[in-house]
C-alpha cells in the first residue's frame, strides 16, 4: 500500500512539474507517451442495463471511448469557424451526447453523428442514424437501415440503399443513387448520372435528366423517359410511355401497349405498333409497322391497323448472296437481278413445247377463301398445275405447287413469246413462198390468155 501511494506521488510530481506522462519512455513528447507497448481500453463484458452518461458532453474537441455503448468518437463538435467556413447549427452540440451515440458506433471528423447501431460517420456533418449505417464526407444523411451515403450532401434514406455523389437521394428500399442529383425512390431501383430519377420498382436510369418511373422500366442516356411499367428508353428524348414498350434514338416515342420506335423522330402509338427510320408514325394504329426513310422530313404514316408501309427513296432486298430485287428512284415497279454473270446451268426452252403447255394449264376466275367474293375476285393460274407443268428441268426443281414467281411466269411468258415468233417467222415465210408461187401463177394465166389470144386470131385468119 505504502509502495502504490509512493508511485501515486511521483506520478503528481511528475504531472506537476512536467504535464507529461511516459510508459516505456523517460522524455515523453505528449501528455500520455507510450512507447513500443500497446494500449487497451475495455468495456464491460455485456452491455449494461443502465447505461451510464459519457464523461463529456455538449461542444468541444476530443477522443474518447464509450465503454457502455462500445463507441469511440474523436474530433469534434461546435460551431465555431472550421477552414473559414461557420457552423452556425448548434444542434450539432449535442451529436456525441449519450442519446445520439449508438451501441458499437464510430464517429470521426467535424459535427458527425453515429446514431445508429453498428453505423459509422466521418467527414464534416455526415449522420448515420440507421443500424449499420454508413455516412462519409460532407452533409451526407444515412437514416436507413445498413445505408450507404458518401460525397456530398447525400441522403439514404431508404433500408439497405446506397447514396454517393452530390445531393444524391436513394429513398427507395435496396435502392442506388450515384451521381449529381440523382433520385432512387422505387424499391429496388438504381440512379446514376445528373439529375436522373428512378421512381417505380425495380427501375434503372442512367444519364442525363432521364426518368425511370414505370415498373421494372430502363431509361439511358440524355433527358429520356421510361413511364410504362416493363418499358425501355434510350438515346436523347425519347419517351416510353407504353407497357412493354421500346424506344431508342433521337426524339423516338414508343407510347402505345407493347410498342417499338427507333430512330429520329419516330412515334410508335397503336398498340403492338412498330416504327423505324426517321419521320415513321404508326399513327394509332395497332399491329402496325411503319418504315421510313424519306429525306427533306417528309412523315409517313399508317392509314389502318394491321397495316405496314414503307416509304424510302430506295429500296433493296436482298433475298441471298446474288438475288436481290430493288425499285428505283421515280420507277413504278420492281426490279430484279438478271445479271448473267451471277447465273449458271443454262438449259433452254423449246418454245413450241412451252405452248403446248400453257395450253394444258386451265385458267380461272377466282378469290381466297374468306374474302368479299363480290369484291375481291381475281384472274389466273393454279400453282399446282403451273408446278405439274414446269416445276421440273434437267437439273431441279423449280418453285414449289403452292406458289407461283413472277419471275418464273415472265420466263415462261417469254419463251412462249418466242415460241410464238417461231411461228410466225415460219407462217410468214410460207405465206411469201405462197405469195410468190400466187403471183407466178397470176403470170403464167396471163401469158396462157395472152396464147389463147393469139390462137384466136390465127385461126380466125385461117378461117378467112
Amino acid at each position: 500500500m505504502k509502495k502504490i501511494f509512493l508511485a501515486a506521488i511521483v506520478c503528481a510530481s511528475q504531472l506537476a512539474t512536467a504535464q507529461n506522462v511516459g510508459i516505456g519512455t523517460n522524455t515523453p513528447a505528449s501528455l500520455l507517451h507510450v512507447n513500443n507497448g500497446t494500449v487497451l481500453f475495455s468495456g464491460p463484458g455485456a452491455i449494461p442495463a443502465n447505461i451510464s452518461t459519457p464523461p463529456v458532453k455538449g461542444k468541444g474537441i476530443r477522443t474518447f471511448w464509450y465503454a457502455d455503448k462500445g463507441a469511440f468518437r474523436t474530433g469534434g463538435v461546435f460551431n465555431s469557424v472550421v477552414f473559414g467556413f461557420p457552423e452556425p447549427d448548434t444542434s450539432h452540440f449535442h451529436n456525441w451526447d449519450k442519446d445520439s451515440i449508438g451501441f458499437f458506433s464510430f464517429a470521426a471528423g467535424f459535427n458527425t453523428k453515429a446514431k445508429g447501431a453498428y453505423s459509422f460517420a466521418a467527414g464534416e456533418a455526415s449522420f448515420a442514424t440507421g443500424v449499420s449505417a454508413s455516412s462519409f464526407g460532407h452533409y451526407n444523411r444515412a437514416s436507413g437501415n445498413y445505408s450507404v451515403a458518401g460525397g456530398s450532401n447525400n441522403i439514404a434514406a431508404g433500408a439497405s440503399s446506397i447514396a454517393l455523389g452530390n445531393g444524391a437521394v436513394a429513398s427507395g428500399t435496396q435502392s442506388i443513387a450515384q451521381g449529381n442529383y440523382a433520385t432512387a425512390s422505387g424499391m429496388s431501383s438504381v440512379a446514376i448520372g445528373t439529375n436522373v430519377e428512378a421512381f417505380g420498382k425495380y427501375a434503372n436510369a442512367q444519364g442525363i435528366s432521364t426518368i425511370a418511373s414505370g415498373e421494372r422500366s430502363t431509361s439511358l442516356g440524355d433527358h429520356t423517359t421510361a413511364s410504362g411499367d416493363f418499358s425501355t428508353a434510350m438515346g436523347t428524348y425519347s419517351v416510353a410511355g407504353g407497357d412493354y414498350s421500346t424506344a431508342m434514338g433521337k426524339t423516338a416515342k414508343a407510347i402505345g401497349y407493347s410498342s417499338f420506335a427507333a430512330g429520329n423522330n419516330n412515334t410508335a402509338s397503336g398498340a403492338n405498333s412498330f416504327a423505324m427510320g426517321v419521320n415513321a408514325n404508326t399513327n394509332n394504329h395497332s399491329n402496325s409497322f411503319c418504315f421510313s426513310g424519306a429525306l427533306n422530313d417528309m412523315a409517313t404514316a399508317n392509314t389502318a391497323d394491321n397495316q405496314m408501309m414503307m416509304r424510302f427513296t430506295n429500296y433493296t432486298f436482298f433475298v441471298s448472296g446474288s438475288n436481290y430485287a430493288y425499285l428505283l428512284p421515280a420507277s413504278n415497279g420492281w426490279a430484279y437481278t438478271s445479271d448473267r454473270n451471277k447465273k449458271e446451268r443454262f438449259q433452254e426452252m423449246n418454245g413450241e413445247t412451252v405452248l403446248g403447255k400453257i395450253a394444258a394449264i386451265p385458267f380461272y376466275s377466282w378469290n381466297f377463301k374468306a374474302s368479299d367474293t363480290r369484291q375481291y375476285r381475281h384472274y389466273g393460274i393454279m400453282a399446282q398445275d403451273f408446278y405439274k407443268a414446269f416445276g421440273k428441268d434437267d437439273y431441279g426443281s423449280i418453285g414449289n405447287d403452292s406458289t407461283v414467281s413472277p419471275l418464273d411466269l415472265l420466263g415462261v411468258a417469254y419463251s412462249a413469246i418466242k415460241g410464238l415468233e417461231k411461228r410466225t417467222a415460219t407462217l410468214q415465210e410460207q405465206n411469201d413462198r405462197l405469195k410468190n408461187e400466187l403471183a407466178l401463177l397470176s403470170s403464167m394465166k396471163l401469158e396462157m390468155r395472152r396464147l389463147q389470144d393469139d390462137l384466136e386470131a390465127v385461126k380466125l385468119k385461117m378461117k378467112n
